[in-house]
């Protein structure tokens, strides 16, 4: 039996043509990364760090070369932190131009924090992400409770409308009003033990504010005229046993 060795510097030869091959990959790789986001207008930050580490590798002329600049330097983690301020300049500004001012908030906080006290790792950046996002969920669900409960409410409020508007023969009138009085006192229990008690589980102060669906972010939502919206406020007001 036979053992063949390889040549020590046949061994090197190979592995120095490997590290060239997986540098050249890599090259490729963050020029690809690059070309993602050069020329769009709503990623120059990103943009400018994929630039930035992209010049770093396809300057460098071997890996470890540039994994000490990307450590020195915290290419990986700025590129991170760009796209990150990019997508949240994107949306907070979107949420703001349509007046949707609670849904614009964790996208405004995220960017003052990375103003203010930038994350030192890429762990704590998407730390920072979910605790913001999930702060304002809750937020934004408390926010949009009432207009929900407009909304799936509209039909009975438009029955009981037409019920308390119909022209009704005399010995069929209390029977009427008394299935009106019945839908009332429907709503108002739903409401108070179903619909509050359930929102009050994560908001305990909550307390429905009907001027509130009169603001862009609720009113854009309800395509009737000025005069019927308002009505129907009342009539929900009125349904909800909330007058």
């Amino acid at each position: 039996m036979s053992t063949q060795y390889l040549c020590p510097q046949s061994s090197f030869a190979q592995y120095h043509t490997d590290m060239e091959q997986r540098h050249s990959e890599y090259v490729e790789y963050y020029r690809a990364r690059l070309q993602r986001y050069e020329g769009n207008v709503l990623y120059p930050h990103s943009a400018a760090a994929e630039k930035a580490i992209f010049d770093a590798i396809s300057g460098c002329q071997t890996l470890e070369d540039f994994e000490q600049i990307d450590a020195q330097q915290q290419l990986t983690l700025r590129c991170a932190i760009a796209l990150v301020r990019d997508k949240y300049t994107a949306e907070s500004q979107l949420y703001l131009e349509l007046q949707e001012t609670v849904r614009a908030q964790p996208g405004l906080q995220i960017l003052a924090n990375l103003d203010g006290s930038p994350p030192a790792t890429s762990a704590e950046l998407t730390t920072m992400v979910n605790d913001i996002e999930t702060q304002h969920q809750l937020k934004i669900a408390e926010d949009e409770t009432l207009i929900s409960s407009f909304w799936g409410d509209f039909k009975i409020m438009e029955d009981i409308e037409e019920d308390e508007m119909a022209s009704i023969p005399p010995q069929w009138q209390s029977q009427a009003q008394e299935s009106i009085a019945k839908e009332l006192a429907h709503g108002a229990k739903s409401f108070s033990e179903v619909t509050l008690v359930e929102a009050r589980k994560f908001f305990p102060n909550y307390q429905p504010n009907w001027d509130d669906l009169s603001e862009p972010r609720h009113r854009r939502k309800v395509p009737l005229p000025d005069e019927v919206f308002a009505a129907r406020i009342t009539n929900h007001k009125k349904y909800v046993g909330w007058e």
